[in-house]
């Protein structure tokens, strides 16, 4: 039997409302149309200077007890998401929780503060104007900005709206189709806490095909806009951004992967624990996912290496169970096997390993990947290979044309030479296996801060002495 559950959002008209299926869930949503953009854009630049006179203690104070709250099994929103969100995302519950634990890691004063003196030089920067040798600084917000999130990451939600609030812009933020509740419950949880922030973050959702409506709000006044998502819809909304001058902040699909260097015997089971939950969290459905691993040989060979981690993958199955998928990706998880399979019976030139049914694989393959390879790797499927140096990856970075596309690198070495040509040729972060999805505040998120982007720098010269 479905259960039905009606979300609500301050800028949608109630009474028009959309219905998604996810599982056992009819998801009833609040939706938009091209006419009622125009008021809703009116009414949150009335707000922009009220929203830049707030100190930025407020916002993270509003931002921390949010963090609190859903830091309680017990809170009523987190209560809910945990009862819908593993419908809607496919995650188990163990994921789920332990998704929800990230977001409020993230959500502490001491990492925003943090965050805000990485990026911006401290949150005075934006209340006042400070003292800069000939000149006094200041970081003036954009106004509206809006935000066009993706439905792969619950986070993302979280992040923009932090990022939007923090640097006294007041947003727009469109939740996607793909997962539409966990955007409207946050903000609901915000208004939960001070009812008049809606004045300064509205969620809204309507079709991403619709250009109509998205033309009717660059028109009506976006100051700025952030883009979280697919390469379609990062097309579709920078021409129409290009069209009337507004600035955007691409946050498009990414690949990572992962770089083991001489496995050591005494360190290979951390290592390869650490891979499988880069692998897990999301299930490899983030950018910051790894989609591929190389391992240049050390005391353990790639292959021995590939073993382990499939016993890592086993291990982390138990920590963090994969969620329940449909036939069509499980037939689709279980074809891809049978071609490598197929592939290495004839060539000898790899390894298939696998759970019992689908919830995860690793691929061993003596040759390095392809394109196909890579975008086969999703729900917890991993393509391994081996390299004599570093220096080929670097090389097969370049011949592949993934510059554009990389985002992070999980590395257990210490060569900074490598790390240097690694960013070089397109990385934008560098972790330790194990933490790729925990990023230390003033990490760079696609080769930029945030922060930095949704500000811009003013300044007032003092007199200079000719």
């Amino acid at each position: 039997m479905k259960k039905t559950l009606k979300t609500s959002c301050a800028a949608c008209i109630e009474e028009e409302t959309v219905s998604k299926t996810f599982g056992d869930w009819d998801i009833e949503i609040p939706i938009i149309t091209a006419d009622k953009i125009a008021p809703l854009v009116s009414r949150l630049k009335q707000n922009i200077d009220r929203a830049h006179k707030k100190p930025v203690d407020y916002y993270l104070d509003l931002l921390c007890e949010a963090g609190k709250r859903w830091r309680d099994p017990n809170n009523k929103f987190r209560k809910d998401a945990m009862r819908v969100l593993p419908s809607i995302t496919r995650q188990s519950k163990a994921l789920v929780n332990h998704e929800l634990d990230q977001i409020t890691s993230f959500l502490q004063r001491m990492t925003l503060e943090w965050i805000l003196h990485e990026e911006l030089g401290g949150k005075n920067h934006l209340d006042e104007w400070v003292d800069h040798g000939p000149l006094h600084l200041h970081r003036q917000p954009h106004g509206l900005v809006f935000h066009n999130l993706s439905g792969n990451a619950i986070i993302v939600p979280t992040i923009s709206a932090a990022m939007g609030l923090l640097t006294k812009n007041v947003n727009l933020m469109k939740v996607s189709g793909d997962e539409p509740y966990f955007g409207i419950k946050f903000t609901e949880s915000l208004r939960d806490i001070d009812p008049e922030i809606e004045d300064e973050l509205a969620v809204a959702y309507w079709p991403g095909e619709n250009n109509e409506i998205y033309d009717a709000l660059f028109h009506a006044g976006v100051d700025a806009a952030v883009h979280w998502g697919s390469e379609n819809s990062r097309l579709s909304i920078a021409t129409i951004a290009a069209k009337y001058g507004t600035k955007i902040v691409i946050h498009g699909p990414k690949v990572s992967f992962e770089v083991i260097e001489s496995p050591a015997k005494k360190d290979v089971k951390q290592l390869a624990h650490g891979v499988a939950i880069d692998i897990a969290e999301w299930d490899q459905n983030a950018c910051l996912s790894p989609r591929f691993v190389f391992v240049k040989n050390g005391e353990l060979t790639a292959k021995q290496f590939a073993r382990e981690l499939a016993k890592g993958m086993e291990d982390v199955e138990q920590e963090l169970p994969k969620g329940n998928i449909d036939a069509g990706q499980a037939a689709d998880i279980l074809n891809k096997r049978e071609n490598y399979l197929l592939d290495f019976d004839i060539k000898g030139r790899g390894e298939v390993y696998s759970s019992q049914g689908t919830k995860w694989t690793v691929i061993y393959s003596e040759d390095k990947p392809k394109l196909r390879d890579i975008n086969a790797c999703f729900g917890r499927f991993i393509f391994l290979t081996s390299v004599k140096t570093l220096d080929e990856i670097i090389d097969f970075l370049g011949a592949l044309h993934l510059k554009p596309q990389l985002q992070i690198m999980g590395y257990n070495g210490n060569d900074l030479d490598f790390v240097d040509a690694a960013t070089l040729n397109g990385v934008s972060h560098i972790t330790k296996p194990g933490q790729m999805g925990i990023h230390a505040p003033g990490s760079s998120h696609d080769g930029m801060f945030n922060l930095a982007q949704l500000t811009k720098v003013v300044t007032f010269q003092k007199k200079m002495t000719v």
